[in-house]
């Protein structure tokens, strides 16, 4: 069978697998999911569930920063700490008040 399909007559496609080529688009069942997103689907249709703060389809980008009421929150997540009437800016991990 080619790289991503199994079975008899090579006719079901495999469950996708993570890999760390920027290039791997999932045709070939190997699909790239950075910042810690989990790889999902079959080949063709390779999936990434991205941790917070980091969306698109392979979590290549870090989200926008939210307030948060929790004092413990330093935006390593995308959600920020901020009072005294600040507003949160910044990316996750690179969040500003």
């Amino acid at each position: 069978c080619n790289p991503g399909y199994e079975d008899a007559s090579c006719q079901t496609a495999s469950a996708c697998t993570a890999s760390s080529d920027s290039a791997k688009d999932g045709s070939d069942g190997t699909f790239w999911c950075i910042n810690g997103g989990t790889v999902g689907g079959t080949t063709t249709a390779c999936t990434c569930d991205c941790n917070p703060g980091y969306e698109d389809a392979s979590c290549q980008t870090a989200s926008a920063c939210t307030a948060s009421s929790d004092s413990a929150k330093d935006g390593s997540d995308g959600t920020f700490w901020c009072i005294n009437g600040g507003t949160v800016g910044g990316t996750t991990t690179a969040c500003t008040c």
